[in-house]
């Protein structure tokens, strides 16, 4: 089903491995608290080849949306805009830059919580960032 959605998102397929397969099934039963526990499969889904930060995130968020959201451009603006730049690839990972976007996607995370606070849907929050950016008019750069 993984392959299939980012086909159709993206019109290629990601290469995964058995191996981080199994990683990602272990994820579906993290709790909140528990989040930072993720950072070394993020790690290596960012290594895999045709998977960015977005698609990373949205797989995350596929398998265990109560912990994970979707982290893109427009997200990132709304939530930390203000605070940082999004994290751009280099034209090759290295070990800090793979910390530097966890670390980044983490902290976005928690900040995702306190907006929602108790009367919003967090599971939901990635999608209604993404459309109120993109009513405001920003153009991506």
């Amino acid at each position: 089903k993984l392959y299939e959605i980012v086909l159709w998102e993206l019109n290629r397929y990601p290469q995964i491995d058995d191996a981080l397969f199994a990683e990602l099934g272990k994820i579906a039963g993290l709790k909140r608290a528990d989040a930072r526990k993720a950072a070394p499969t993020l790690k290596k889904l960012l290594q895999c080849r045709n998977v960015g930060l977005t698609m990373a995130t949205a797989i995350l968020r596929f398998i265990n949306p109560a912990v994970f959201q979707t982290m893109n451009r427009r997200n990132f603006h709304v939530v930390l805009g203000s605070e940082e730049e999004y994290p751009d690839p280099p034209a090759k990972l290295t070990p800090a830059f793979l910390d530097r976007v966890c670390d980044c996607y983490f902290r976005y995370l928690e900040a995702l919580r306190e907006l929602t606070g108790d009367g919003f849907d967090f599971e939901v929050a990635d999608r209604m960032l993404y459309q109120v950016d993109k009513a405001s008019g920003r153009k991506l750069s």
